[in-house]
């Protein structure tokens, strides 16, 4: 099966999808960390940019912005939430929109989705950033749903022009 797959795994996925980008608009991110499997990986690799003899070639490299586990994403998670994490004080208003485009069982209960990504960061009123790239997640079989086993993040920016990266994608 490859493309959307079946119409129920399509739905299964749209709703996952929803859910968790309910719960990061609103700041919600104790329960956005349970969506994930206790041993996950979430990562961001830079994007590079090179020219070759066959012209202009692109894509995700080696180096990483971030290369995290649930441990680490708590950690994260309990910054945002103390008065250290100056960047967010206020909160940034953040608008997700994600559009899976491939969804395909890899085996029995996992399923790697494909989506492109467009986040929209507001900073107070002079700060907007708008981050674009594709997620590739391999999701499995979790208490009747899903839980992310793995999420690779990729950015179309090779230079990231934001004063910080405080947002999860």
């Amino acid at each position: 099966m490859s493309a959307l797959g079946s119409a129920e795994l399509f739905f299964r996925v749209r709703s996952f999808i929803a859910r968790e980008t309910r719960l990061l608009q609103e700041g919600r991110f104790e329960e956005w960390l349970q969506l994930f499997t206790p041993d996950a990986r979430y990562w961001m690799p830079i994007a590079t940019v090179a020219e070759t003899r066959a012209g202009v070639e692109s894509g995700p490299s080696d180096l990483a912005l971030f290369d995290e586990n649930v441990e680490t994403l708590t950690l994260r998670v309990r910054r945002l939430r103390s008065r250290t994490a100056w960047t967010e004080i206020p909160p940034s208003r953040l608008r997700y929109f994600v559009d899976p485009y491939s969804v395909e069982p890899v085996d029995a209960g996992r399923v790697k989705v494909m989506s492109n990504l467009l986040v929209r960061q507001c900073r107070l009123h002079r700060e907007d950033n708008l981050f674009t790239g594709y997620r590739e997640d391999l999701w499995q079989e979790a208490d009747g749903g899903y839980a992310i086993a793995e999420r690779r993040v990729v950015l179309d920016e090779a230079v990231i022009q934001a004063k910080n990266m405080t947002l999860f994608v």
